[in-house]
């Protein structure tokens, strides 16, 4: 999506930003650089940032953790839904 302008909530994280973008990025993204840095998954975009997700698609990533960081209901959803589905896994 290089360029393309995404709008979320005031207060959305890079969780939110991935799974806004796709559920398969929030699933697996590893990563996130913001503006050129580095930034952890709980990092509250501000206008005009540009972001980008590294992901891997052999990581076991989405964490129970991570309900607490995400603002919006679609990327808790997306998370809880991962959980559910891979319990097994734990």
């Amino acid at each position: 999506m290089d360029g393309k302008v995404i709008e979320l909530p005031n207060g959305a994280t890079i969780i939110d930003f991935a799974y806004k973008i796709h559920t398969d990025i929030g699933n697996s993204m590893v990563a996130a650089i913001v503006n050129d840095e580095a930034v952890s998954f709980d990092y509250v975009l501000e206008n005009q940032d540009r972001v980008r997700i590294i992901t891997d698609s052999t990581a076991y990533v989405p964490k129970e953790e991570w309900l607490d960081i995400a603002v919006t209901t679609t990327a808790r959803n997306k998370i809880m839904e991962f959980i559910k589905e891979n319990e097994d896994h734990d």
